[in-house]
């Protein structure tokens, strides 16, 4: 018999086209090649027959929990008065803890649970099992700050205020876990709490964009793909069109910018306005669009974590530019291949930089390939996963897996 594990994680992971949902997805498809796994989603009507059956094709069992809208409003207004982190009231729900608590037959437990994101870790505690591990991906906090920074003045105000709840809770989040992953050094160093059981294990890429050959004369596109309601790529759309696009045309770089990705909020659509800019949708097959990007460029001021959309360009033998902060959070990209920048001016440089390709560009972008071929398995998590249930997990303190 296989051993258990319990995923609990808050957005029903399907389809996978935002980064949390394509994180949680990638970590059920690699724990049920080893494990019988039962997912716990809360459902805002995102699950569907073609999620589920995707799920039930890996040999996931489903579990799901509707949130009310009338539960989360009430739960929100209750956390104004208890000091508790939003984004934690909001998916504190007590029919999932009965559904943790008893999804199992009396007298059963699991050998791990694994929860995936903050928002999930008050319900570790009612898990039946020996094992509790948290995927916090990045520190929230750190993404809150960072957002503070470029946020309209009226809004400074609440996130600050989100912000230092959420650091509170994260400086004692992982008293309840076994262990806790970020992916990243950065988010590491940036952590709040004790970072004596954090492991940094970035995230995977899909093997399939590491296949082919790289192009050697794409299109001249500047692309950028992800879930363009997402506030960080929201501000970045708009700032890749509004102050790095007009300094390119007056290097004398003439090209087209792509975005490519689900839900775009009016203020990405309102882009396609401007002359030579396209905005579509979800697109499946992510490597037939990274082969028409001459560079992909993301300009995340206020991200966090490792942003999977520069390591699938990089798989896929795309040079990535993007802040300074994104690329010193993948951890040792090769800088020929991987620019930060921090400003208009800067951004502009480096696509200019990125466009020439000849031979020795070639050479740098499978040697990119390679880097990331190596650096990046979701199987990692996996790994971490069968330690503890082993018996073997125990570490003394923060340690990189890759």
């Amino acid at each position: 018999m296989r051993p258990r594990v319990l995923f609990l994680t808050t957005r029903f992971p399907f389809p996978p086209d935002r980064g949390d949902r394509l994180h949680a997805f990638h970590l059920l498809r690699v724990l049920a090649e080893r494990f019988d796994v039962t997912l716990a989603a809360f459902d805002e009507g995102e699950s569907g027959s073609a999620g589920a059956s995707v799920f039930e094709g890996l040999g996931v069992r489903v579990r799901t929990v509707p949130l009310s809208r009338f539960a989360r409003l009430a739960r929100l207004g209750g956390a104004l008065v208890t000091g508790e982190p939003l984004q934690i009231a909001y998916y504190r729900d007590e029919a999932m803890r009965r559904l943790v608590t008893s999804s199992l037959p009396a007298g059963q437990s699991y050998d791990a649970v694994v929860c995936h994101l903050v928002r999930t870790a008050p319900y570790a505690a009612a898990a039946p099992t020996r094992v509790r591990l948290l995927s916090l991906c990045d520190s929230m906090a750190l993404g809150l700050e960072r957002r503070m920074r470029h946020a309209p003045w009226l809004e400074r105000p609440s996130i600050g205020l989100e912000h230092a709840r959420m650091r509170r809770f994260e400086s004692s989040v992982l008293d309840d876990f076994d262990e806790g992953w970020l992916v990243s050094g950065v988010d590491l160093a940036e952590f709040p709490g004790d970072t004596r059981k954090i492991r940094v294990i970035p995230n995977g890429v899909d093997a399939r964009l590491l296949e082919g050959d790289i192009p050697e004369d794409p299109p001249s596109v500047i692309g950028f793909h992800g879930h363009f309601r997402v506030p960080h790529n929201v501000d970045a759309a708009g700032f890749l069109v509004r102050e790095v696009l007009p300094r390119l045309r007056a290097r004398g770089i003439e090209t087209k910018v792509r975005f490519i990705g689900a839900d775009p909020a009016p203020a990405v659509r309102a882009l396609a306005s401007v002359p030579g800019v396209e905005v579509r949708g979800y697109v499946e097959d992510l490597r037939s669009v990274l082969q028409e990007y001459r560079v992909l460029c993301a300009p995340l001021r206020f991200s966090a974590g490792i942003q999977n959309k520069l390591i699938e360009a990089l798989a896929a033998g795309v040079p990535v530019v993007s802040a300074t902060s994104a690329i010193e959070a993948l951890g040792g990209a090769p800088s020929s291949i991987a620019q930060g920048a921090d400003d208009p001016e800067a951004y502009a440089a480096a696509i200019a930089q990125q466009w020439a390709r000849g031979e020795e560009r070639m050479h740098a972008l499978v040697a990119a390939r390679e880097w990331v071929r190596l650096q990046f398995r979701w199987e990692n998590f996996a790994d971490r996963v069968s330690a503890w249930i082993a018996g073997t997990g125990g570490a003394t303190g923060p340690v990189r897996q890759s």
